[in-house]
């Protein structure tokens, strides 16, 4: 009896060592499995993070690109208010110019007309008249309505 109590041992020492060679192997293999599982999870996590890098970098550049064509563009509206505003300035000083001439020429009328006047009530207006005239003929032209 003694030998079957031993070889009773002997057999659930066995069936022990078998259950636990069972045990150790599908630890391993959930080990393996795991570790082929966060091997996946890394290689997608640096493709996804490669992608991100490649989408900001392409990000910055189309940013860089709008930037550049906003500051070209509000140059171009700045230079052509500019040339504007230079342009206005310069038709205000020519219409100031003509106005100023225009004034002086309508003085100087009004001082002719003026002196004519003050001739008309004296008796030097008939040869003031005549040298006016005679003037005109030397000249060529008319100059107006003569009597």
């Amino acid at each position: 009896m003694n030998m079957l109590k031993k070889d009773k041992t002997k057999e659930a020492a066995l069936m022990s060592i078998g259950h636990f060679a069972r045990k150790r192997t599908e630890i391993k293999r959930i080990h393996d499995k795991a570790a082929t599982e966060i091997k996946r999870i890394q290689d997608k996590a640096a493709t996804e993070i490669a992608q991100a890098k490649a989408d900001v970098a392409r990000d910055q550049t189309e940013i860089r690109r709008i930037q550049d064509k906003a500051a070209t563009e509000i140059k171009r509206i700045h230079d052509k208010a500019a040339t504007e505003i230079a342009q206005a300035k310069a038709d205000v000083a020519r219409v100031e110019g003509e106005r100023r001439l225009s004034e002086e020429r309508l003085r100087a009328e009004v001082e002719r007309y003026k002196y004519d006047l003050r001739l008309m009530q004296t008796q030097d207006f008939e040869p003031y008249q005549a040298a006016i005239r005679e003037n005109q003929t030397k000249r060529g032209g008319a100059g107006g309505p003569q009597d």
